[in-house]
């Protein structure tokens, strides 16, 4: 009988585990906002759009997070809580989407300042997944580092064009 948690399974699926929210920010287009929403206030369907871009990325990021917690995180001692708490709080965020938002303000913190965080991380990757277990190391890369950032960029590119660098309306 294979277990998850053997090499031979576990390494497919933490290659596996962020495709999907990758293909799903490339093939899923950004909610559309109105030229003035930003500054007379966005229509219902806008928000509405929004919040279905939202929950419909959220989903598969936190499930792969749960897929990773499982697979690769430490199952013995005090850390064999980690995997039941993530695994809930991927339930609770396909409920109710608004649960990961901690999970993606992280992950945009991530992505703002990304290559100061990769290079490090990348390293200790090839650290940790030479002295130890390189199935770990990379568990431990993509449930810190790549999946959140995955998130929280889902949460930066849902946000309406004037947030992004575009200069509001002059006061007259």
């Amino acid at each position: 009988m294979w277990s998850l948690r053997e090499p031979r399974l576990a390494l497919p699926l933490l290659i596996a585990a962020p495709i999907p929210i990758a293909a799903g920010l490339v093939l899923t287009s950004r909610p559309d906002y109105p030229a003035g929403a930003c500054f007379y206030g966005a229509p219902a369907s806008a928000i509405a759009a929004t919040d279905d871009y939202v929950a419909l990325l959220t989903v598969p990021a936190v499930l792969a997070l749960a897929l990773v917690a499982i697979v690769g995180l430490p199952a013995k001692g005090r850390w064999r809580v980690l995997a039941p708490v993530v695994v809930a709080w991927a339930v609770a965020s396909v409920i109710w989407p608004d649960v990961a938002r901690p999970l993606a303000v992280y992950g945009g913190t991530i992505v703002v300042f990304g290559l100061i965080f990769a290079i490090p991380g990348l390293v200790f990757v090839a650290i940790g997944g030479k002295e130890y277990s390189w199935v770990r190391a990379i568990a431990w890369f993509e449930f810190l580092y790549l999946l959140p950032a995955l998130l929280g960029l889902v949460y930066i590119l849902s946000q309406p064009a004037c947030y992004n660098g575009d200069p509001p309306a002059p006061i007259r």
